[in-house]
Order: structure tokens, then C-alpha cells, then sequence
């Protein structure tokens, strides 16, 4: 992201250098739309960057704490439906909640939604003996409410990482934009401007040099390059 924020920082101070020279852009159509696109998009950059530099765990901490509350509810259910399966002697309904006393420990964070889902509907269905085991209906709806809410949290919670997946594509496709105005629109025209804003052209192109790496050769030092 250190990248990123250079690159946002370098736009600005490009932004900034033709703003001093206002003039240099006055009636000139096509220049003065691809200055806007290249500020328009600058403003979004800044916008995904304040987005993404919050810590991810702003988005994680909340799925965690509540998976960790959901397991330790399916943990004590799955006791009170064993309990009863074997109360009724239900070898069929005994051996699904001796397996997912099993699973639940390790399952993932979805499968743990459906299997208190089911586990929920199952004891539902017991409702009538499960009172006897201090089960009642109002601790039913409860636990129905529980596994409403973690399923809710899942789903914020991936909406959430998907828009962050999202966000650090926009951004690669902001700054090709904007590197692409640069380079062929933008930097051009203040070339075909050195005589006239000689201050302008200077300004300009100091940003715009390319930083000279130990292994480029020296006549490429100068030359505008795409921002990285």
C-alpha cells in the first residue's frame, strides 16, 4: 500500500503544478477534460486509500467474535440433543449429533451456520421433551436468533472483504488511467507549452522524471514515465 500512497501523493503534487499555471489551460477543450479525468480519478484514489489503509481486522474481529460465541451455543445444544436421542433411543438422530460433536471444533466458519441451523430444526422438533431437559420454547427462538445473527455477520463480513478485493482493483485501474493521461495527453501538451510556461514545463517534468534506477542507463534519467 506504501506504493499506492506514493503514487497518490505524486499525482496530487502534479494536480497542484498545473493548478499554479491556470492560464496555460484556458480554451483548450481536450486538455482541460483529461486534466479533470486525471483529478477526478486522483479523488477517487484517495477515497480507496482511506478505505484500505483501515486495518482489516475493523472487518475479521466481529466474524471471529461471533463464530467463537456460536461454536460454544452448538457445543452445549449438541449435548442436549444427544441427551434426548438417546432418551429415545433414535439411534439414527444420535449418530448425526455424534457427528457433528465431532465437527464443530473444526468445521469451517459456513459449515458451522448450517449445522446450527440444522441443529436448531431437529431440536425443534423435540420441542415437546426437550422442556423436560430445561429446553424451552423461548430458548429455542433465542438460539434461532443466534444463528440469525452469526449468518448475518458472515455475510457482512464477506461483503466486506469482497469490496475490499474490489477496492484494490479499482485502484490498479485508476492509476493505469491516469498514468495513460500522462503519458498522452497531459505530458504532451506541456511539451508543445515549454515556450510559452517555460515555469509550467519545468515544474512539470521534475515531477515527471523517471527515478534513475542503478541498473537504467543514464539517457533514460529524464525521461516522463508512468507513475509507480
Amino acid at each position: 500500500m506504501k506504493s499506492e500512497i506514493n503514487i497518490h501523493q505524486r499525482f496530487k503534487s502534479l494536480s497542484r503544478t498545473m493548478d499554479n499555471f491556470e492560464e496555460a489551460f484556458a480554451e483548450k477543450t481536450e486538455v482541460q477534460a483529461a486534466r479533470a479525468a486525471f483529478v477526478s480519478n486522483n479523488n477517487k484514489i484517495g477515497e480507496i486509500l482511506s478505505q484500505l489503509l483501515r486495518p482489516v481486522a475493523m472487518v475479521r474481529n466481529p466474524k471471529k467474535d461471533s463464530e467463537k460465541r456460536m461454536r460454544r451455543s452448538l457445543s452445549q445444544l449438541i449435548g442436549i440433543g444427544i441427551s434426548l436421542a438417546k432418551s429415545q433411543d433414535n439411534q439414527t438422530l444420535l449418530s448425526m449429533f455424534k457427528n457433528y460433536d465431532l465437527l464443530w471444533r473444526r468445521c469451517s466458519a459456513y459449515q458451522l451456520y448450517e449445522i446450527s441451523l440444522h441443529v436448531h430444526d431437529e431440536l425443534a422438533k423435540l420441542q415437546a421433551i426437550a422442556t423436560v431437559n430445561g429446553l424451552t420454547a423461548e430458548k429455542l427462538v433465542v438460539l434461532k436468533l443466534k444463528v440469525q445473527d452469526y449468518g448475518e455477520t458472515l455475510a457482512t463480513n464477506n461483503f466486506l472483504l469482497v469490496d475490499r478485493r474490489k477496492n484494490r482493483q479499482d485502484l490498479k485501474k485508476l492509476i493505469k488511467e491516469n498514468n495513460q493521461l500522462l503519458r498522452l495527453q497531459l505530458d504532451t501538451f506541456v511539451r508543445f507549452a515549454e515556450d510559452d510556461y517555460p515555469d509550467l514545463f519545468s515544474n512539470y517534468m521534475f515531477l515527471r522524471k523517471r527515478k534513475q534506477g542503478k541498473t537504467k542507463p543514464a539517457n533514460t534519467a529524464d525521461d516522463p514515465a508512468e507513475i509507480t
